[in-house]
């Protein structure tokens, strides 16, 4: 039994994107030539917090886990602002792998 299971699907979410960018085109395409299926879904936060918004998805649609990116900002940013990887840190329904 392999340790490893390739996903049988994977969510690329976007969550308030620009309305002129097309976000996450080169990780789709990566994916994609590696035999990934995969569906782009977008969705809009309406002024919630972004993790909430990702949580409330990977659990809405079964998801059993969660990737992203860690980015750092400033730390004055980061107190006031909060962050959407600290609070997945904190609250993830799901297990994380978090790349930097």
């Amino acid at each position: 039994m392999p340790l490893l299971k390739r996903a049988d699907s994977v969510t690329l979410l976007l969550v308030d994107p620009g309305s002129d960018e097309e976000p996450g085109v080169e990780v789709a395409m990566f994916l994609s030539r590696h035999g990934v299926r995969l569906t782009v879904e977008t969705v809009q936060s309406h002024g919630g917090a972004i993790a909430d918004v990702i949580a409330a998805h990977a659990l809405s649609h079964g998801k059993d886990l969660i990737v992203l990116g860690a980015y750092t900002h400033r730390r004055l940013t980061e107190i006031v602002l909060g962050g959407v990887t600290r609070s997945l840190l904190l609250h993830a329904p799901v297990p994380l792998l978090i790349a930097h």
